[in-house]
């Protein structure tokens, strides 16, 4: 991987990381070594931050204008912890931010979130 990809790269995450930042009031940060070591995913809890609901995930951020989902997917749940939900964040140029997840992990979000507010009539 050439030094302009890398920098996208790093720059991605650090976007990506700044939303969820703001939208969870957490602090985040880029993975020492992007994943290096026995640490994976990109982002993750700083030290010290308050837990947050974002902690249940594997973040893998792609900053790239063409994907191969199913690759960055199966890199996540590869990299997965048990028990953490592995989801890809992703975008090119000029686009907005998507998030890829299982459909059973999806649909297993949607099933929680029926238990906090009470079952549909």
């Amino acid at each position: 991987m050439g030094k302009k990809s890398r920098t996208k790269g790093a720059g991605g995450e650090l976007e990506f990381r700044t939303i969820v930042n703001k939208k969870f009031g957490v602090k985040y940060e880029r993975t020492p070594l992007s994943g290096g070591l026995d640490i994976k995913g990109d982002i993750r809890r700083a030290y010290g931050s308050r837990a947050s609901i974002a902690d249940e995930f594997h973040w893998e951020i792609k900053r790239v204008e063409k994907i191969n989902i199913h690759e960055c997917l199966t890199q996540s749940i590869n990299d997965c912890r048990p028990g953490k939900i592995p989801v890809v964040a992703h975008r090119r140029n000029c686009d907005y931010w998507k998030i890829t997840i299982q459909a059973d992990d999806f649909l297993n979000l949607i099933l929680e979130l029926e238990e906090l507010r009470g079952k549909p009539e």
